[in-house]
């Protein structure tokens, strides 16, 4: 994948979640994935400190939640195939965040 596509993938996912709820979120920095997805620390939950969002072959997201260890991060639970409309809810739901006031 190009570099421009990977951007505008990235961005794309930024403008669906919302600065609102990455705010929410305690979002400080978001790193760009050379596939085009993004990865991000949150904060206000114990159960997770990450997630990474990447679009795959279908056009839906695939969205992991991750935890740290030591000096890595833990896979901890993979959604595969979330349309775009369910992001917050599934960030909501395994989370236990707001994203929305």
């Amino acid at each position: 994948m190009d570099k421009e596509r990977a951007q505008e993938i990235a961005h794309t996912i930024q403008d669906q979640l919302g600065s609102k709820a990455l705010f929410m979120m305690g979002t400080k920095a978001i790193y760009q994935l050379a596939n085009g997805g993004i990865e991000f620390d949150i904060k206000g939950t114990k159960k997770y400190r990450r997630i990474r969002i990447e679009l795959n072959a279908l056009d839906l997201y695939d969205v992991t939640f991750m935890q740290w260890r030591g000096t890595g991060k833990i896979t901890k639970d993979v959604h595969e195939n979330v349309y775009a409309e369910d992001l917050h809810k599934k960030i909501e739901k395994e989370t236990g965040l707001y994203l929305k006031l």
